[in-house]
């Protein structure tokens, strides 16, 4: 794997994590159904 390839699964993965951490926050876990 490439550190290029790296860098955005792990990008990736932060954003997905933050994502769902926020939208739980927020409460408006049923935008994305």
């Amino acid at each position: 794997m490439s550190r290029s390839a790296a860098y955005l699964i792990g990008f990736g993965m932060g954003g997905v994590a933050l994502w769902l951490v926020l939208s739980c926050w927020s409460g408006e876990r049923g935008t994305y159904a």
